[in-house]
């Protein structure tokens, strides 16, 4: 019962915000980088590597699949490698 219920819930109710949650966050990513793409780096590009320190950026998935979905590609991959070249140090 307690699988049933918690299934329920997040396929109903969790799943659904989280895709509109995931359109925002592309649309403003997509407003951002059509302007000003040196602030969009900062932007996107700094928090970007404590996501990635924790693991948290492949909750960014369902963001860049909806990306790819609307527009055909996805503007938050070179936006945050941004930040990941900053991080990279050559020899």
């Amino acid at each position: 019962m307690t699988e049933l219920v918690a299934g329920s819930v997040t396929l109903g109710i969790l799943m659904s915000v989280a895709g509109v949650v995931s359109v925002a966050i592309g649309t403003a990513a997509t407003r951002l980088l059509a302007n000003d793409w040196a602030f969009a780096g900062l932007v996107l590009g700094g928090p970007f590597l404590p996501l990635v320190m924790t693991g948290m950026h492949q909750g960014l998935i369902p963001t860049h699949t909806t990306l790819i979905d609307q527009t055909g590609w996805t503007v938050l991959l070179p936006a945050l490698a941004i930040g990941d070249a900053g991080r990279t140090r050559c020899p």
